[in-house]
């Protein structure tokens, strides 16, 4: 029984995230871009090829012009906040849990308590717990 629980804690440990094949270059030049923004902040935990489709991602929202330096810059100090562009909010916490539109804006709710409403693609209302 000792020798057993070692096995099954790493098993265990190792399926938490579940595994993922590479995103091809390709693949991400033929996806929408909020939806590649998205995708980018959902890899964040997978093993396997998520550091890799990662960074294939990350070039071709570069490449598009969806996120700038800046941005990439916020999303990796995880320094979003007013202002933050719709993408780079995307990228950082993955797809929303809930969207709402109306003729004015767009909100976001994220796991976490982190909500966001937009407004040409930049959040003009941010919250997120305290860190």
């Amino acid at each position: 029984m000792k020798r057993i629980f070692p096995v099954v804690a790493m098993c265990l440990a190792a399926c938490g995230a579940p595994a993922f094949n590479a995103i091809a270059p390709e693949q991400a030049q033929a996806t929408p871009t909020f939806e590649l923004c998205q995708t980018y902040g959902a890899l964040a935990v997978v093993i396997g090829k998520g550091p890799e489709s990662r960074a294939v991602i990350r070039t071709e929202l570069t490449r598009r012009g969806a996120m700038t330096n800046s941005d990439w810059l916020a999303v990796d100090n995880n320094n979003l906040g007013l202002g933050s562009s719709k993408c780079s909010i995307l990228a950082e916490y993955g797809k929303p849990l809930m969207v709402s539109q109306n003729s004015y804006s767009e909100a976001m709710v994220f796991s976490g308590g982190v909500s966001a409403a937009f407004k040409n693609d930049r959040a003009v209302v941010f919250t997120a717990p305290p860190k």
